[in-house]
């Protein structure tokens, strides 16, 4: 009996501690929810493609090509905008070409990013010819060019590659490579294009990936040029570094190591970055994809795989980064369609997801599948531009930087005010791609039963409105009296299933800052109903035992 009472004391006192305990989860899945990204640029939608939309003489071939990459579930375009096309004569610019590909991009929901090289024969330190990429004879007249680039975009384009492959000779004029001399060049360009646009992004040229050494002739190997970059004081003047991810003929999980060719030797250029204490800054891999050429094609330096290891390996790469690398962002495929100027009797005409008559590849297929399955939130937490968030094409939603937000980024918007202006300034290329919006919506698509977003609120503020599965919500006001950030729950109380949010900037003017959103799978399953059983239990059973040997003492007591 003692035994027995000493017991049930000690599960009533599992019985308190339980009671005193919160719930765990949160509504969340534990381990298995997003967690919330606070590496700038991370978390967003990983696909992209580097496209060659500058050298189509026939717009409709770009506009096929765009629509192709948007049905595969590409959301970002790397394009070149070489310096030599667009100012032959200096002081004559001439932006229609570009303004063009912007629009049609723009239009399917595909952001654009550019890569700015190609110095024109008159600003040229040594002129190769046409297709040569020369390096400027004074950087500040690369950065003047850079800085009206900007300009000229600001509100229709943020992120902005400054060069490509410095470390090859041939990406440097036939000059000897040096980080130094490309420092100089990206601190010249990235101080005038935040100048002209204080939201633009700079994106650090990508190396390319070798083993050779100075002492070899004249290319650099990615990370001694990576730390020469760091060294010389590079790292102020990149918000990401780009990164090219050839995977050769190894599959993605094959291990890093300075004298190997892979996909995860993107970890070596990492750890540099982590030496040089940026851990804060992430990479984008700008050109990104493995080589599917026939056997025996002499200028294949890529290496073979079969079309089906490519289309395979390439989606596994991305799903390895995501789990593993919290640093990486958006992956440039190398490359969606070429204009067919690369022939079929070169190695680089095989990295193509579609070909030139429009013909998809497994790669295409594979990517389009693969993106289809990051569109629907779960439990967890997602930044305002991962994969499940869609905002109308030139609408009035703009993805920038914002002191306070948890990875320094906003999705802003301005509600209508009463001379009609929404407050983000737009050039007058954005038209075309304005006319084609027909919402001004964002989208949130997730699965799970509430949905919180953290909202900039105050004086500023304006009113969200809210529309959930086709249903009009209830607004959700967000002026106060100070400036502050807050947890909004947007909706709740629903089924776990999958639903469709619309966020829009209310009619009444003021502005709507967007950090992040919350899914919840809640009401959470207590993981204390199970124990608050088996207590039960317990304790049913120990004072069955102790009434069952009370009568037996009594039994004995009264013979």
């Amino acid at each position: 009996m003692r035994l027995s009472a000493l017991a049930l004391l000690g599960v009533a006192g599992a019985a308190l501690w339980l009671a005193l305990r919160p719930p765990s989860g949160a509504g969340l899945a534990g381990a298995a929810a997003h967690r919330l990204a606070t590496i700038p640029f991370t978390d967003v939608h990983p696909w992209g493609a580097n496209v060659f939309l500058e050298r189509e003489v026939e717009v409709w071939k770009a506009e096929q090509t765009v629509a192709l990459a948007a049905d595969a579930g590409i959301r970002w375009a790397k394009q070149h905008l070489p310096w030599a096309d667009v100012e032959r004569e200096r002081g004559r610019i001439d932006w229609a070409k570009y303004d063009r590909i912007v629009d049609i991009c723009d239009a399917s929901g595909i952001e654009v990013i550019w890569r700015i090289d190609w110095t024109p024969a008159w600003a040229a330190r040594d002129d190769h010819g046409p297709g040569a990429n020369n390096v400027p004879a004074d950087p500040a007249e690369f950065a003047r060019f850079v800085g009206e680039a900007a300009a000229h975009f600001k509100g229709r384009v943020r992120f902005y590659q400054i060069w490509n492959e410095p470390n090859l000779a041939s990406e440097w004029g036939y000059r000897p490579v040096d980080p130094a001399d490309y420092v100089a060049l990206l601190a010249a360009a990235a101080a005038a294009a935040r100048a002209a646009d204080p939201a633009a992004v700079i994106i650090a040229a990508p190396l390319a990936i070798n083993t050779e050494s100075l002492a070899d002739g004249d290319n650099l190997n990615d990370l001694d040029y990576l730390r020469g970059m760091y060294a010389a004081g590079g790292a102020e003047h990149f918000d990401i570094l780009a990164a090219n991810a050839f995977g050769m003929d190894r599959p993605p999980n094959d291990p890093p190591a300075p004298d190997r060719l892979n996909f995860r030797r993107i970890e070596l250029q990492r750890g540099i970055m982590r030496e040089a204490g940026d851990d804060g800054t992430p990479i984008w891999l700008s050109e990104y994809g493995w080589n599917a050429a026939p056997v025996g094609l002499e200028d294949n330096i890529w290496g073979h795989v079969p079309a089906v290891s490519q289309a395979e390996w390439t989606v596994e790469g991305v799903r390895l980064a995501q789990a593993e690398w919290p640093w990486a962002g958006v992956f440039g495929l190398w490359y969606f369609r070429q204009w067919g100027g690369i022939t079929p009797d070169r190695a680089d005409y095989w990295f193509a997801a579609v070909m030139p008559d429009f013909t998809p590849t497994r790669l295409f297929d594979a990517v389009r599948d693969a993106a289809s399955g990051t569109t629907v939130a779960g439990p967890g937490f997602w930044q305002e531009r991962s994969a499940p968030v869609r905002v109308t094409p030139g609408g009035p939603w703009r993805w920038l930087p914002r002191e306070g937000a948890s990875d320094g980024q906003v999705l802003v918007a301005h509600g209508a005010s009463a001379d009609g202006d929404d407050g983000i300034a737009q050039s007058a290329g954005s038209t075309a791609a304005q006319a084609a919006a027909d919402r001004d919506d964002l989208v949130f698509s997730f699965r799970g039963r509430q949905v919180v977003a953290r909202l900039a609120t105050g004086r500023q503020a304006g009113t969200l409105a809210i529309e959930l599965d086709g249903q009009a919500q209830s607004p959700r006001p967000l002026g106060g009296a100070e400036a502050a950030w807050a947890d909004v729950t947007l909706v709740e109380g629903l089924d776990g299933g999958a639903h469709t949010l619309r966020l829009t900037a209310g009619a009444a003017g003021g502005e709507i800052a967007l950090d992040h959103f919350r899914v919840d799978s809640g009401p959470p399953a207590d993981p204390r109903t199970l124990w608050w059983a088996l207590l039960a239990l317990a304790a049913a059973g120990l004072a069955a035992s102790i009434l069952r040997d009370a009568r037996r003492v009594a039994v004995r007591l009264n013979a």
